[in-house]
């Protein structure tokens, strides 16, 4: 389980075994089976989260009561409600297992020792962070005055890995579509591949 975070993190930046070691300690396994959350709206977040296994949405509800995902997270990817994290004040976001999942978790207590005692994890987070806002922004230009077919062309290219393990509705959801547009632009799509 720790495997996957290490090479994670050996990606960014390079560990001695000692530190390794320390880091290791104050990470906590976890299991969330599917449809359980993580976080929901009105929690305070205790926790960040690094997915060894299984895969999530983050969400939120908007004043209309319309879901709109934000991200997917499959392995490698971190799970987190900054704000809430960082200024430990309720969440407006839920974080919510689409599968059975492994992560492991950290506390904000534990989170400023490791950044205390190995420095070199300031950078690793400072290039996470580089790379979720790049996302992000790449993300909403991308969908930004595009037609539903150009949104869900967009998405399937760019998430490959990820196209298998969506439903309908979960697309709908992130590209601010109804399932039913999707499910026709699924078909439009696939018709032209043919």
């Amino acid at each position: 389980m720790f495997r996957k975070l290490k090479e994670n993190i050996n990606n960014s930046i390079n560990l001695q075994e000692s530190e390794w070691a320390m880091l290791q300690q104050k990470f906590t396994p976890r299991k969330i089976l599917k449809n359980q959350f993580f976080i929901r709206a009105g929690d305070s977040s205790n926790f960040e989260a690094f997915v060894t296994k299984g895969f999530f949405q983050i969400y939120h509800i908007n004043d209309k009561g319309n879901k709109h995902v934000i991200y997917f997270a499959p392995e490698n990817y971190w799970l987190i409600d900054p704000s809430s994290f960082n200024h430990q004040k309720a969440s407006r976001l839920y974080i919510q297992a689409i599968e059975d999942s492994e992560i492991l978790t950290l506390t904000l207590q534990d989170k400023n020792e490791l950044l205390d005692k190995i420095p070199k994890l300031e950078k690793y987070y400072r290039l996470l962070l580089e790379s979720v806002y790049e996302h992000s922004h790449d993300g909403m230009i991308s969908r930004s005055g595009k037609t539903a077919k150009e949104k869900y062309i967009h998405f399937i290219k760019e998430n490959k890995h990820l196209k298998n393990r969506l439903s309908n509705v979960n697309i709908a959801n992130y590209l601010d579509l109804t399932p039913e547009i999707i499910s026709r632009v699924r078909k439009e799509f696939y018709t032209e591949k043919q």
